[in-house]
Protein backbone atom coordinates (compact mmCIF):
# COMPACT_ATOMS: atom_id res chain seq x y z
CA UNK A 1 0.00 0.00 0.00
CA UNK A 2 1.08 3.37 -1.20
CA UNK A 3 1.28 5.95 1.61
CA UNK A 4 -0.47 9.19 0.77
CA UNK A 5 1.21 12.41 1.83
CA UNK A 6 -1.01 14.59 4.66
CA UNK A 7 0.64 18.17 5.11
CA UNK A 8 0.79 19.09 8.51
CA UNK A 9 0.67 22.73 9.80
CA UNK A 10 4.15 24.24 9.38
CA UNK A 11 4.94 22.01 6.81
CA UNK A 12 6.82 24.11 3.68
CA UNK A 13 5.29 22.16 0.59
CA UNK A 14 5.85 22.68 -3.16
CA UNK A 15 2.34 23.07 -4.84
CA UNK A 16 1.77 21.42 -8.25
CA UNK A 17 -0.39 24.17 -10.24
CA UNK A 18 -2.04 22.90 -12.77
CA UNK A 19 -1.70 24.71 -16.44
CA UNK A 20 -4.97 26.72 -17.54
CA UNK A 21 -4.23 26.53 -20.94
CA UNK A 22 -5.34 22.83 -21.60
CA UNK A 23 -1.47 21.17 -21.70
CA UNK A 24 -0.37 18.99 -19.25
CA UNK A 25 2.20 21.66 -18.30
CA UNK A 26 2.26 22.58 -14.62
CA UNK A 27 4.39 24.45 -12.46
CA UNK A 28 5.64 24.09 -8.96
CA UNK A 29 5.69 26.69 -6.47
CA UNK A 30 6.54 27.03 -2.53
CA UNK A 31 4.16 27.45 0.19
CA UNK A 32 3.65 26.83 3.57
CA UNK A 33 0.68 24.71 5.51
CA UNK A 34 -1.20 27.25 7.80
CA UNK A 35 -4.04 24.95 8.71
CA UNK A 36 -4.61 22.56 11.64
CA UNK A 37 -3.89 19.36 11.35
CA UNK A 38 -8.03 18.14 11.70
CA UNK A 39 -8.28 19.86 8.42
CA UNK A 40 -6.44 17.82 6.85
CA UNK A 41 -6.98 15.09 8.56
CA UNK A 42 -10.85 15.25 8.17
CA UNK A 43 -10.98 16.89 4.93
CA UNK A 44 -8.58 16.75 1.46
CA UNK A 45 -8.30 20.13 1.73
CA UNK A 46 -5.71 22.73 3.58
CA UNK A 47 -5.21 26.31 3.86
CA UNK A 48 -1.71 27.45 2.60
CA UNK A 49 -0.17 30.77 1.60
CA UNK A 50 2.23 31.11 -1.14
CA UNK A 51 6.33 31.51 -0.54
CA UNK A 52 7.56 34.13 -2.94
CA UNK A 53 11.46 34.45 -3.72
CA UNK A 54 11.77 38.45 -3.54
CA UNK A 55 12.29 40.01 -0.40
CA UNK A 56 8.99 42.04 0.24
CA UNK A 57 8.47 44.44 3.58
CA UNK A 58 5.35 44.25 4.42
CA UNK A 59 3.00 43.74 8.08
CA UNK A 60 1.86 40.75 6.98
CA UNK A 61 4.75 39.28 5.57
CA UNK A 62 7.33 36.96 7.32
CA UNK A 63 10.84 36.86 5.74
CA UNK A 64 12.37 33.23 5.85
CA UNK A 65 15.57 34.73 5.78
CA UNK A 66 18.71 32.15 6.72
CA UNK A 67 16.04 29.79 9.09
CA UNK A 68 15.27 27.48 6.12
CA UNK A 69 16.71 26.15 2.98
CA UNK A 70 13.56 27.54 1.51
CA UNK A 71 14.38 31.00 0.04
CA UNK A 72 11.67 34.26 0.21
CA UNK A 73 8.74 35.66 1.86
CA UNK A 74 5.77 34.29 3.46
CA UNK A 75 3.02 36.46 1.91
CA UNK A 76 0.01 35.87 4.55
CA UNK A 77 -2.59 37.69 2.84
CA UNK A 78 -2.87 35.60 -0.27
CA UNK A 79 -4.25 32.64 2.24
CA UNK A 80 -6.45 30.32 -0.07
CA UNK A 81 -7.72 26.45 0.31
CA UNK A 82 -6.67 23.97 -2.24
CA UNK A 83 -7.55 20.20 -2.88
CA UNK A 84 -4.17 18.81 -1.64
CA UNK A 85 -4.61 15.27 -3.56
CA UNK A 86 -5.44 17.70 -6.81
CA UNK A 87 -2.70 19.71 -6.31
CA UNK A 88 0.43 16.98 -5.40
CA UNK A 89 1.92 18.75 -2.79
CA UNK A 90 5.33 17.65 -2.39
CA UNK A 91 6.95 18.08 1.47
CA UNK A 92 10.42 20.03 1.67
CA UNK A 93 10.92 20.96 5.52
CA UNK A 94 9.39 22.36 8.59
CA UNK A 95 8.95 25.78 9.03
CA UNK A 96 10.95 26.13 12.63
CA UNK A 97 8.42 26.68 15.53
CA UNK A 98 9.34 30.37 16.78
CA UNK A 99 8.08 31.34 12.56
CA UNK A 100 5.44 29.12 12.58
CA UNK A 101 4.28 30.91 16.40
CA UNK A 102 5.26 34.30 14.37
CA UNK A 103 2.73 33.15 11.28
CA UNK A 104 -0.09 32.68 13.36
CA UNK A 105 -0.13 35.35 15.63
CA UNK A 106 -0.12 37.34 12.49
CA UNK A 107 -3.06 35.62 10.91
CA UNK A 108 -4.75 36.05 14.20
CA UNK A 109 -4.31 39.68 13.82
CA UNK A 110 -5.80 39.54 10.24
CA UNK A 111 -8.87 38.06 11.24
CA UNK A 112 -9.19 40.07 13.95
CA UNK A 113 -11.20 43.18 14.23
Amino acid sequence: MVSEYRPMQGDIVLVRYLSTLGREDYDERPGLIISNDKLSETTPFVWIVPISSGKYFHPFHVNLNHYTRTRGTILLEQQLSIDYFYHKLTFVEKLPQNLLDEVLHLLTLIASQ
